[in-house]
């Protein structure tokens, strides 16, 4: 497996003085997940001649000399050493297709526009090379993210743009190329789109989040508005959101239904489900997290099941 760096980890604030504490907080951060995705994939931070070379030189350097603290400073550090030596693979034909790129890397104003065909075309030769390949990427608002708002406190980040596409001249079919921000993507791969702490069947939930067949394609609408508020919505028409807490706080989703028969058998049509991955002493992923007391007496803990 190789894994390709987005540029964009490596674009923050003026290029002419140091980052503010919390961006190179977030800095550290995004690529300390980056570096535990490659091991979790057991990839390499491939150095494909002219990309490498140019990423290094364009936004790499320019930002350690900015960089301040040792863990910053530490996570670049460990992310040249997944690299190897300087990798040669041969170059496209002109029917080599790819899908996506523009999206990330050419109409982005985090870099130059002729960042589009430098990392289409080091994805591309890499696939014709018989490699496996993933992105390494940062979500930006209104690049590969849109950000839901309802009520006070209640905010879904939507990504936007999930996968890359290369076809290969006189391929049969396109060749996926995952974009990936940590390693429990390698792991729920759906999490490259959907929300990491959706509980599902595979997490033995007992209230889970019915992930749809076809979750990776485009036509499918990842999120909806339920009773006023952006949700996650399910195969069975399910709405999934925060609880209106300050700050994002809460190990629960809110969860909205509206099919009789499941009404009937639970007893009430909204219910807080404990999130995946949430601290042991909250509860386990998918069961119900609490009850309001006005609902005491009503909710029947039946569970559900998946079409």
């Amino acid at each position: 497996m190789i894994a390709l760096l987005d540029p964009a980890l490596f674009v923050w604030g003026s290029p002419d003085g140091p980052l503010v504490p919390a961006d190179e907080a977030e800095f550290a951060s995004l690529v300390s997940r980056a570096i535990q995705a490659c091991r979790e994939a057991r990839a390499t931070v491939t150095p494909i001649a002219g990309y490498w070379d140019r990423l290094w030189k364009d936004f790499v350097r320019p930002l350690q000399a900015r960089l301040q603290t040792p863990r910053a400073r530490a996570a670049v550090d460990e992310l040249r050493k997944l690299g190897g030596k300087l990798t040669e693979f041969s170059p496209t034909s002109a029917d080599t297709r790819v899908w996506g790129f523009r999206t990330l890397f050419g109409q982005s104003n985090m870099m130059p526009s002729d960042w589009e065909d430098r990392m289409a075309d080091a994805a591309s030769r890499a696939i014709i090379a018989g490699k496996s390949v993933m992105m390494l990427v940062r979500l930006v608002d209104g690049r590969n993210l849109r950000v839901h708002r309802g009520k006070q406190n209640v905010v879904l980040h939507e990504v936007t743009r999930w996968r890359l596409y290369v076809r290969a001249a006189g391929a049969g079919a396109h060749v996926p190329i995952d974009c990936v921000r940590s390693a429990t993507q390698i792991r729920r791969t759906w999490t490259i789109r959907y929300d990491e702490r959706l509980p599902t069947e595979a997490d033995g939930a007992r209230y889970p989040f019915c992930l749809p067949v076809d979750w990776h394609r485009g036509r499918r609408q990842a999120i909806r508005t339920k009773e006023s508020v952006p949700a996650w919505v399910d195969t069975a028409g399910r709405g999934w959101t925060r609880p209106n807490i300050p700050g994002g706080a809460g190990y629960h989703w809110d969860v909205f239904f509206d099919d009789p028969q499941e009404v009937s058998d639970i007893g009430v049509d909204q219910l807080n489900i404990m999130e995946y991955a949430a601290p042991p002493s909250e509860g386990t992923a998918g069961a119900l997290h609490h009850t309001p007391t006005r609902k005491k007496g009503r909710v029947k803990d039946t569970g559900w099941r998946c079409p």
